[in-house]
């Protein structure tokens, strides 16, 4: 597995925490804050807010 430490920064700065804080979170604690961050960024975007685990396609329905 490779990891894209630049787009790993990027998220972290996007959540509000600066460069010395996101290099000292564990890939865990990131990847938490990450999948937070795309929910808060669909709703704000697409304006719509999906239940845990239930998105589904719209050819699914």
């Amino acid at each position: 597995m490779t990891f894209d430490f630049a787009h790993i920064l990027y998220i972290g700065l996007q959540v509000g925490l600066s460069k010395a804080e996101t290099g000292r979170l564990r890939y865990g604690t990131w990847k938490k804050l990450y999948d937070e961050y795309k929910r808060a960024w669909n709703m704000r975007v697409k304006k719509v807010g999906y239940a845990d685990n239930e998105e589904q396609s719209v050819l699914s329905i």
